[in-house]
């Protein structure tokens, strides 16, 4: 059964090498728009934390509330 599978495939890609190469060409295509897509997916999200980093800055100072946290006449 195996071998009549293979020799019907085979057959059919060397009557036909044309779509062969179209669907290897295809596959390939369809990887490369993957892998570019998530590379510039990548990059969006790098760039826009670097850019969120430069305009925010670097925090001096930290404030911390204790267990029960602020008193509202601190707010005002």
């Amino acid at each position: 059964m195996k071998l009549t599978l293979f020799k019907t495939i085979l057959r059919d890609q060397l009557y036909r090498p044309w779509l062969t190469l179209l669907l290897i060409l295809s596959i390939a295509l369809g990887v490369a728009v993957v892998v570019a897509v998530d590379l510039a997916n990548a990059s969006a999200t790098r760039a826009f934390q670097l850019s969120t980093q430069v305009i925010v800055g670097k925090a001096t100072h930290q404030i911390v509330g204790d267990a029960n946290g602020f008193d509202d006449a601190v707010y005002r």
